[in-house]
Formats: C-alpha cells, sequence, structure tokens
C-alpha cells in the first residue's frame, strides 16, 4: 500500500494535480507499514528501514492516515467508493497454507483446548511459521490469526525439543531458523517482542533442519539470506554437498537452465566448509531435500506433544523436468525422529468484502493492477488492487516495488 502510495505522489499527484487531491490510507492495525513492520525477522533491522521512505509518505501534507479501521467492519468497500475516484485494496495474503497431510491438526484449535482432528488424544504437533512472525515480531493479539494459547504453546514446545525441522525452503523458513538459532544476547538488541525474546532465552532447540520436497535446483532462498543462515555465530550449517553438485551435473549435462541467481545459492551450499566433529554444545543448520512430507505421528511418552516425528518419501531428480516431484523407486519412506515440526509453505491471500477472487491463484481478478470481473472484459470502475492480493504471495521486495509502480499506473 505505501509503495503505491508513493508511486501515486511522486507521479500521478505530480503531473496531474489537477485530478488526483491527495491519499488516504487505511489500515486495520493501529500502526501503519503493514508487512515491513510485522513480517520481517527481528534481526533484520536494515530491511525496516524503508520505514523511513514511507514516513515521508505520512509527512506528506497530502496523506492522511486511518489506523484500527477494518474495511467490512467499521466501513465498506462501497462506502469508499462513493468518497473516493479510485480504491486500491492491498491487503496482503494473511493465511498460511497447510502441508494437508495426516496428524497435522489445526494448531489454534489444540491451543484453544480441543484437541482437533476429531477428539484425538494427541493435539496437533505441526507449528504455523505464521504464528511464530506474528509472535516473535509483537503483532497485536487481537489481530494475529492465531490465538494467544497457541503462542504459549509455543512456547513450550521450544523449552522440550532439541530439534526443529521447517518444512519449506523459502525466505520465511530461513528466518524461522535463525530467530531458533540465534544466540540471545544478539536477538536482544533487535525489536523482538518481549515475550518471545523470553521464550527463546529457555529454548532448547540447538538443531535445525530445513526439508523441502524438490531438490538444490529448485530452492526459492535468496543469495543474501541463503549466506547469512549459514554464516550464523557459534552454528554449523551441513549439507549434502555430494547431491547438490551431481544435480548440477545433471541438470547442465541434459541442457537444462540454471539462471545467475540460482548458480549463486549452489555455490554458497557447496561452498561450505566440512563438517567437523559433532559436539555436544555445538548448534546445526542442515538442508535436506528431495522429501515429501507424507504424515505426522506423535510420538509415546516423555516426548510428548507438541514434538512430533514427520514421515517423508524420498523423491528423485528429473533433469528433464527438474521441478517435478517424482517418488523415488523403489519408495523410500523414513520416520524422522521426534521434533519441533514447523510449516512454512506460503501463503494464500483471503477474499475480500465486495471484490471478486479467484480461489485457484487466491488472487483478485485484475490486469495490471486494475480489478477486473472474473472471465470478462468488463473492469470494476475505480477500483485497483496492489501485492500479494494481486499477484500471489512470491516475490521479494523488488518485486512488490515494481508491482506498485504498475497499478499506480493503471
Amino acid at each position: 500500500g505505501f509503495y503505491t502510495a508513493l508511486n501515486i505522489l511522486r507521479h500521478k499527484l505530480a503531473t496531474q494535480s489537477k485530478l488526483v487531491a491527495g491519499v488516504d490510507l487505511f489500515e486495520a492495525l493501529p500502526a501503519p507499514f503493514g508487512l515491513v513492520r510485522y513480517g520481517i525477522a527481528p534481526d533484520h533491522s536494515d530491511a525496516k528501514n524503508v520505514t523511513n521512505r514511507f514516513g515521508e509518505v505520512l509527512d506528506d501534507p497530502r496523506v492522511r492516515y486511518f489506523g484500527n479501521v477494518r474495511v467490512g467492519r467499521d466501513i465498506t468497500l462501497p462506502d469508499l467508493r462513493t468518497l473516493y475516484p479510485a480504491v486500491v485494496v492491498a491487503t496482503g495474503a494473511h493465511t498460511d497454507r497447510r502441508l494437508g497431510i495426516p496428524g497435522e491438526g489445526d494448531f489454534a484449535d489444540a491451543a484453544s483446548g480441543d484437541a482437533g482432528g476429531g477428539g484425538s488424544s494427541s493435539p496437533p504437533a505441526v507449528l504455523p511459521a505464521q504464528l511464530l512472525v506474528e509472535w516473535y515480531n509483537g503483532v497485536p493479539r487481537d489481530a494475529r490469526r492465531y490465538p494467544a494459547a497457541a503462542a504459549a504453546r509455543a512456547a513450550a514446545a521450544l523449552a522440550r525439543a532439541d530439534s526443529a525441522v521447517i518444512v519449506g525452503h523459502g525466505n520465511v523458513a530461513l528466518d524461522v531458523a535463525r530467530t531458533l538459532l540465534l544466540p540471545v544476547d544478539r536477538l536482544a538488541t533487535t525489536d523482538i517482542a518481549d515475550d518471545a525474546l523470553d521464550a527463546l532465552s529457555r529454548s532448547s532447540v540447538r538443531n535445525v533442519v530445513l526439508l523441502g520436497r524438490r531438490g538444490p535446483l529448485q530452492m526459492a532462498f535468496t543469495a543474501k539470506e541463503l549466506r547469512e543462515a549459514t554464516r550464523l555465530p557459534g552454528v554449523r550449517a551441513d549439507v549434502d554437498t555430494d547431491l547438490v553438485r551431481s544435480q548440477l551435473h545433471a541438470a547442465d549435462a541434459a541442457g537444462v537452465p540454471v539462471d545467475r541467481p540460482l548458480r549463486r545459492l549452489v555455490d554458497i551450499l557447496l561452498d561450505l566448509p566440512a563438517a567437523p566433529p559433532a559436539s555436544a554444545s555445538a548448534r546445526t543448520l542442515s538442508f535436506r531435500f528431495l522429501s515429501t512430507p507424507v504424515s505426522v505421528v506423535a510420538p509415546p511418552p516423555p516426548a510428548a506433544p507438541p514434538l512430533a516425528s514427520l514421515v517423508v518419501s524420498r523423491n528423485s531428480f528429473r533433469p528433464d523436468n527438474p521441478a517435478a516431484i517424482v517418488p523415488a523407486e523403489p519408495p523410500v519412506v523414513e520416520k524422522l525422529p521426534p521434533a519441533l515440526v514447523v510449516r512454512s509453505v506460503g501463503y494464500r491471500g483471503e477474499p475480500f468484502p465486495g471484490l471478486p477472487f479467484d480461489p485457484v491463484s487466491a488472487t483478485v481478478p485484475n490486469r495490471k493492477g486494475r480489478v477486473f470481473e472474473p472471465n470478462t472484459d468488463t473492469s470494476v470502475p475505480g477500483t485497483y488492487v496492489a501485492g500479494w492480493l494481486k499477484r500471489g504471495a512470491l516475490g521479494v521486495v523488488a518485486a512488490t516495488m515494481r508491482d506498485a509502480a504498475e497499478t499506480a499506473d493503471a
């Protein structure tokens, strides 16, 4: 939203000031800056510096900010359309994607006292990364997707688990892994929420596995974040370099293009130093590829929930179709040791009151930001969309900036 406003102020208002008098920003939370404030990991303060630019937007006399206003509760989209010639919706993607496997359950239900999964005596053990992100970034409790009791349950899990398995090979998964492994004294210098810092100071987690269904040539990390995660103080990064190297050679032999950003990721993994002998005090970050979660099994006492064993099936790499998920032949199924299981497999947009919605892409149908009725050439007058609700929950800040500029020009 702020990027779109910035582009409107710089371009539309500067060149067509007679057409647009100003920009009003409506935010469901009391404080501004959305994902920058509440989505970026606490130790990435440099990435939050963009709020300085956003502050300039708020200082502009043509801009007004209305916080703690929820469209659909306090004001409706038709109301806004009668008040403004153009309305831009930039509410993001607030629903985390599920693994969809037996035993996953619903962490929120379990935290509120319901065992989840039809009355099972074993509450679900898969912790959503979204819960952790909301928790350690201090999202106001009444605005969180998961109740406060869920965060308390996560804190109890951190105190009992010596290992965590994070399902996902994207930057959010790296953020969670880094937060679990960073020294507490370093976290204390960030803007992390106090209750999360207290829980992490009592955490027993010393080993984190980042697990993905596809191979190293399909990683969704960015180079800066991956390099940082592999150089954490007091943490040994571990990867099967033979697997990484063999898949790169197979792709090259098959003529499969490996673009420059991906080669940088591969080089980071291949440049990792050989793993020294394990010690009782060492913390580890391991990268595991070609593993599809198939179920979650609650272990017997004393390893009571929310710890669990993740059951995975091995996959094979196909150089002719690198993005395909192909089960290994013969099938190989493995049950991992009990651990704190975290899912970080992306987000989905949610329907916005009064706007058309595509449930498959989880976006609002649009063309370059201008909202259209589904499967028609009929645009919705004066209505636009930006961000993840426009293009889906993918891309980094640079993509968001380009996206906002496109919507501002629509």
